[in-house]
């Protein structure tokens, strides 16, 4: 005797969240460019620092875990995964240690460091 462990779900129902993601995108997209003054400038760098350092550590964090499944499994395909994820957060962090008006000034490597890393990212990404 086997019993379900829920209800059961709809065939169709995961293929609609891709379009609604979609709807809403392109419905906020419509909204800023009708009405651009709903597009605020909001410009902190204190904030921009610790915001994308936060996200370059979560992706440190998912890279790793990403490459501790990799080594578990043998598989090649996850490692290469797992470098790009930990590559494009290495330059993620430079990115946000180059924040100016934080620990530096203005500086070169606050626009270089995401286009670069997400280019070796990139390769990583196409090799896996």
């Amino acid at each position: 005797m086997t019993e379900t462990a829920g209800p059961a779900v709809e065939a169709g129902t995961p293929r609609l969240w891709p379009g609604i993601a979609l709807l809403t995108g392109a419905g906020m997209l419509a909204l800023l460019l009708l009405h651009p003054g709903f597009d605020e400038a909001w410009e902190n760098h204190p904030a921009h620092f610790w915001l994308v350092f936060t996200t370059a550590a979560l992706s440190v964090g998912l890279g790793y875990a990403v490459g501790v499944a990799a080594r578990r499994r043998r598989d090649a395909r996850l490692f290469l995964v797992s470098l790009a994820f930990v590559s494009a957060a290495g330059f993620l962090g430079l990115h946000a240690l180059a924040t100016p008006g934080v620990l530096l000034g203005k500086n070169a490597g606050f626009e270089l460091a995401t286009p670069f890393g997400l280019a070796v990212a990139g390769v990583f990404a196409a090799a896996s």
